[in-house]
């Protein structure tokens, strides 16, 4: 008992002496208080690993050190970053998609509140600034007027009536929609539903 005291207290003097000497050799700069911070972790480990032996022999802390040093050779830690990376993306994506549908659909019904919308975005992450772009933009238009009866003829294919809105109403709601999303007229699409 006496010479694992002995050597613990040696342990724990050779770590001092090494924390300090590396401490006078840091530049003043500011990667010196996280190099301060890994020091004393190595102190505290190198303090703490007998105690934790004693109250449990299968446990290792310099285990647990070569577990996390291992995580960091084999660079597993830059395969979870690219795959965290990826769902930031996705999940930006859908969240920018959600609000353009929702934005969209309240300004159109406060400048044209006589109609009901359904909205939808298609939108792209640009890769080189990283920002969320707007690729086009679907409007459905429902001016909550009651449909003339479409001629249906039977065991002829063709049936007439139009699916499309008010030329007039479409270009207004193109340009509205052009000068409010910041987007092209081409890629705006509006169609009755």
């Amino acid at each position: 008992m006496i010479t694992w005291i002995r050597n613990w207290v040696i342990t724990i003097a050779t770590a001092v002496i090494f924390i300090t000497a590396v401490e006078m050799i840091l530049p003043n700069n500011k990667m010196k208080k996280y190099v301060q911070f890994l020091l004393g972790l190595i102190l505290i480990s190198v303090v703490i690993n007998p105690i934790i032996k004693i109250i449990n022999n299968n446990t290792d802390v310099s285990a647990y050190i070569e577990k996390a040093s291992q995580y960091f050779d084999d660079k597993k830690y830059e395969q979870n970053i690219e795959k965290y990376k990826q769902i930031d993306k996705e999940n930006t994506l859908s969240v920018f998609k959600e609000n353009i549908e929702n934005e969209t659909s309240k300004i159109l019904k406060d400048k044209y509140p006589s109609m009901n919308y359904k909205v939808s975005a298609n939108v792209k992450l640009d890769d080189n600034t990283n920002q969320a772009l707007i690729q086009s933009v679907e409007v459905g238009v429902n001016d909550r007027t009651i449909e003339k009866v479409r001629k249906v003829s039977i065991g002829d294919s063709s049936v007439e009536g139009s699916n499309s809105v008010n030329i007039d109403t479409r270009d207004k709601i193109v340009s509205f929609l052009s000068e409010q999303l910041k987007i092209n007229k081409e890629d705006i699409k509006i169609y009755k539903y």
